[in-house]
């Protein structure tokens, strides 16, 4: 399934912020094909039905939200020895889910001289989008494409919702707007608890990108042949001002590129602006 976008750019000259809006719009979303009863220690089972309610509840719509990104990219060879490691921040407003249209919108603010953390952050923000949207009982079912819920594997496991977004994915290419999947197809994962009261929370959030191996150049690296590109999500579940419901939003999404070369792993830290958090 691909996640076309588009990105446009504009200069405020009293702030020298360069402000770019991307929008993701879903193709399609997935179809349950199995739904296990329950695993051997008798926990009760997971339905679909308890999935999308509880996406719909916490991965809702919001008018505007403003987070902090903090980006942090390692570069290392083959032998693991580290190349060469930045860092910095950027502006990240969540502008929302719609459904209705199958898109959810974000604006990055950057400074004149952090393009680069835009660039490198674009893989980890278009996940955040992706994960909020694909579950949404809105859009679920659209495509017949397998996935199912599995088990815990043992005491303090997660439940397992995998997917696979189709089986005709196209060869991966690097987008031009910075360093994420023109196209994101590949199988994916939502990783759940259950509560004893029988209250599902989303944990985490993983993809693995098909349509591998590919060339394509990364900075530090050179031209590479990328092997895997993983995206992991991390949520955090936030009480906003003004609203008694808690929203899930991101903690922290990790993207690990391995190439042939050595591997890249580039880290966004959110953080939500203190005023907009409900007080205790």
């Amino acid at each position: 399934m691909a996640h076309p976008f588009r990105g446009g750019g504009k200069m405020d000259p009293a702030r020298n912020l360069l402000c770019l809006l991307v929008l993701l719009a879903l193709a399609g979303t997935i179809g349950v094909s199995a739904l296990p009863q329950g695993n051997q220690q008798g926990d009760p089972r997971i339905t679909l039905e308890q999935v999308t309610a509880a996406a719909k509840l916490y991965f809702r719509d919001i008018a505007e939200l403003p987070m902090t990104v903090q980006v942090t990219t390692t570069v290392a060879d083959s032998s693991g020895k580290t190349k060469k490691k930045s860092s910095g921040s950027i502006q990240f407003l969540f502008h929302g889910y719609n459904p209705g249209t199958e898109k959810g919108t974000f604006t990055v603010h950057y400074g004149m001289f952090h393009k680069k953390r835009y660039e490198e952050s674009l893989n980890g923000n278009l996940a955040v989008i992706f994960a909020g949207m694909y579950l949404r009982p809105e859009l679920i079912g659209k495509q017949s494409s397998p996935s199912e819920i599995r088990p815990p594997e043992g005491p303090g496991q997660p439940w397992i919702f995998r997917f696979s977004t189709g089986p005709d994915c196209p060869a991966f290419k690097l987008s031009t707007l910075g360093i994420a999947p023109e196209s994101m197809c590949g199988i994916g994962e939502y990783r759940i608890s259950l509560s004893e009261a029988g209250e599902l929370s989303f944990e985490y959030f993983v993809f693995e990108q098909a349509g591998l191996p590919a060339e394509a150049p990364l900075e530090g690296l050179g031209i590479v042949n990328i092997l895997a590109f993983h995206t992991e999500e991390e949520f955090q579940r936030v009480s906003i001002a003004g609203d008694a419901r808690p929203f899930l939003l991101p903690r922290r999404t990790t993207t690990s590129i391995a190439t042939h070369k050595g591997k890249v792993v580039i880290t966004n830290e959110y953080a939500v602006a203190e005023a907009r958090k409900q007080k205790n």
